[in-house]
């Protein structure tokens, strides 16, 4: 899928979630041998869709919007008892990963030269 197809307008109104392409696709596949590979380009979907399909972790810093969208993360209820954090966005700014995607966003590809 060309750079142009990715940042194409969505006719979705889900606010987005702006990953950068250039730093989480390499980082979700350096560990895969040549069978995930053939997997992942063999899978259907676009590469894109497989390697959010297997993140297990997504890091914050791979998130360009992450200060306009961290609220998302606030809508679950937090409760660690014996811990400094009062919301799930503190807890992963600490961690430095996400768990998930929320299901009000929707993901948008961005790329470091933009």
């Amino acid at each position: 899928m060309s750079k142009e197809e990715h940042n194409k307008v969505s006719e979705s109104s889900k606010p987005k979630i702006k990953i950068i392409h250039d730093w989480f696709i390499p980082w979700i596949f350096e560990d895969c041998d040549q069978g995930d590979m053939r997997e992942a380009w063999g899978s259907g979907g676009t590469i894109e869709e497989h390697a959010i399909g297997i993140a297990g972790l997504i890091p914050i810093q791979h998130i360009q919007n992450w200060e306009k969208i961290k609220h998302y993360y606030d809508k679950e209820e937090f409760l660690k008892e014996g811990t400094e954090f009062n919301s799930l966005s503190e807890y992963y700014e600490d961690d430095g990963y996400v768990e998930y995607i929320p299901d009000e966003l929707e993901v948008e590809w961005v790329y470091k030269n933009e």
